[in-house]
């Protein structure tokens, strides 16, 4: 009787097997022509500082060279290291790229069909994450990291079953981008607040300790002195701060009235407009700080205020205008550029006013929760009902979309580019899927949880 019962479930599972499978087929097939509609079989295709990257990767596997600091992604280098050390430079950053990119797309089908319950709201999001224009346009880092963070989310559909290899996940991808410390931050306050029994288990202890032996691991092999992490954070952070406010010095005309006669002439110094600008700024610092840009950046100014404030404070007392005035090119990128840019779809968008451009999103975004919700529902009795029973994200998933908000306190204070976006997307996604899922409940007049039928076999309960 046993095995007449078994089979029929087995049979399920096959069957539930061999639709992921088609799924995660046809996400692949249109990935390769995305990926190659795109260009990115062509050369020189690495973004921001992805070639410094790939250079460190390839003496590391070929020398053994280590990344010179943790704040330098190790962790990011490694895992680089075997595709680019084998393939070359270029035909491994490449393969590289495709692989990561690809696999945020399919771990996206697999943390949200496993969230809501439903192949379709993993399939829909999974493809519209390949039309997404930013991953293409950021060095792959980000992307990589926005994988691990999905690789939590599909961990946290088990609640607090693998809550500590969440842990070890986040403290690990450290070594692959600083904004993880902050995500690990702010999740561990939430899960103090509203879990903390979760946290003080055997269970969490076991698992997270798992996390803790590999970064142990980690900073042995590349001889890193952990102590010095959150100078060295401050550090890069102040580094980022000051090389965005040359540039800002330079597009407000502030650092005009310290050219030397010639200076800026184009034919004498045939180089772009910001290295003929380079000693005038140098100018400017000196003249309102005291110092050089490099030697501003390389210590905290006043100790008086924590180092992960990055100097704002002093440089507010100094220069109270340009601080103002670059505060509000913060905002101006955040809002106009970061935010329109970051979910645009893989075809650019003209630079056009930035109301045209969030009519647009706000269109494509539309247009995905109407083709995500749609085949969720039929009519019955003249009535939609809902066909499938998608659930919505447990609270723990949704604390730790908000954690991952996190990373842009630092991206403030500095500057918030759309090039460090992409580990946003799955919570952009995320948002868009719950949406889709609400509408198609209140059409569907389902209760918010609804209950899962069960029946009754030999004794057990096995869900339908």
């Amino acid at each position: 009787m046993r095995k007449c019962i078994e089979l029929p479930l087995l049979g399920k599972v096959l069957l539930a097997s061999m639709k992921h499978l088609k799924m995660l087929f046809l996400l692949l097939a249109a990935f390769v022509v995305i990926f190659t509609g795109l260009n990115g079989w062509k050369d020189g295709q690495g973004p921001g500082d992805d070639p410094a990257y790939v250079q460190s990767a390839y003496d590391y596997w070929h020398k053994g060279a280590h990344p010179g600091a943790i704040t330098w992604s190790p962790g990011y280098v490694a895992l680089m290291s075997p595709v680019v050390g084998i393939l070359g430079k270029e035909t491994g950053y490449k393969v590289w790229r495709f692989a990561v990119l690809f696999g945020v797309s399919m771990l996206i089908y697999v943390a949200f069909q496993r969230m809501f319950g439903s192949a379709w709201v993993g399939f829909v999001m999974a493809l519209y994450s390949q039309m997404l224009m930013q991953p293409y346009a950021s060095p792959s880092l980000q992307a990589l990291l926005g994988l691990l963070y999905l690789a939590c989310l599909v961990l946290l559909v088990g609640k607090e079953r693998y809550l500590g290899f969440v842990f070890a996940i986040l403290l690990n991808s450290v070594f692959v981008s600083g904004a993880a410390a902050t995500v690990l931050f702010a999740f561990g306050v939430f899960c103090l607040i509203f879990y903390p029994r979760w946290l003080f288990s055997l269970r969490f202890f076991a698992q997270f300790a798992v996390g803790v032996a590999l970064f142990t691991v980690v900073l042995q092999h590349f001889e890193y002195d952990i102590s010095k992490y959150p100078t060295a954070t401050a550090q890069r952070g102040r580094a980022g701060l000051y090389h965005q406010l040359s540039l800002y010095i330079l597009a407000s005309g502030r650092s005009t009235p310290y050219l030397l006669p010639g200076e800026d002439d184009p034919k004498l110094h045939p180089v772009d407009e910001y290295h003929r600008h380079l000693n005038a700024i140098e100018r400017y610092y000196l003249d309102k700080f005291g110092q050089t840009e490099g030697e501003l950046r390389d210590k905290s100014q006043d100790a008086r205020w924590p180092a992960v404030l990055l100097d704002w404070p002093w440089l507010i007392e100094k220069d109270p205008e340009l601080m103002r005035g670059y505060a509000r090119e913060v905002v101006r990128t955040l809002v106009e550029d970061s935010a329109l840019t970051a979910f645009e779809a893989v075809r650019p968008y003209d630079r056009g006013p930035s109301w045209k451009r969030l009519l647009r999103n706000l269109v494509v975004m539309a247009t995905v929760v109407a083709i995500t919700l749609l085949p969720l529902l039929r009519l019955r009795d003249g009535k939609p009902k809902l066909l499938e029973r998608v659930s919505l994200p447990s609270r723990l998933q949704a604390l730790f979309a908000l954690s991952c908000f996190s990373t842009l306190i630092p991206l403030i204070l500095v500057k918030p580019l759309p090039i460090y976006f992409p580990p946003l997307i799955p919570v952009y996604l995320l948002i868009l899927a719950v949406v889709s899922v609400v509408i198609a409940k209140a059409l569907g007049r389902l209760p918010k949880r609804p209950m899962q039928l069960r029946r009754k076999v030999i004794g057990d309960e096995v869900d339908v």
